[in-house]
């Protein structure tokens, strides 16, 4: 399930298989002048367009609008995983089990394959 908002401005959209280069893609169209895309941001949508696990969000598309680089990615409806432990008070020790063996399964994948994540903690970890 992909979450998106579209509003009246002109998007432009490239399927996964067309971010192999945004260089290429940015330096195509004039429109496209103002948006600075960096190496890295280019390897970070490489790397997660590698990432197919089930305890990965999907990466989806890339949007290109004149100012912002967009990305559609899986919808993850239970919100991160702060406001989850918050509402709750915190976590039994059962539940926390379940969630960190989700987190190391997925970590391990990502190892792996070569890629690291340098920035887990709670508010980037999100609740399917």
């Amino acid at each position: 399930m992909i979450c998106a908002v579209y509003i009246r401005v002109s998007i432009r959209t490239f399927p996964i298989a067309d971010v192999l280069d945004l260089h290429r893609i940015c330096q195509a169209s004039s429109a496209m002048v103002a948006l600075q895309i960096t190496k890295y941001v280019e390897r970070e949508l490489l790397n997660h367009n590698r990432l197919l696990h089930p305890h990965i969000i999907q990466f989806k598309e890339v949007f290109l609008t004149n100012e912002f680089l967009g990305i559609a990615m899986e919808f993850a409806p239970g919100g991160d995983m702060f406001q989850y432990v918050k509402q709750r008070n915190g976590l039994q020790e059962y539940e926390a089990r379940w969630f960190f063996q989700q987190l190391i399964i997925a970590l391990d994948y990502c190892h792996k394959i070569g890629v690291v994540n340098r920035d887990i903690k709670l508010v980037s970890t999100v609740c399917l």
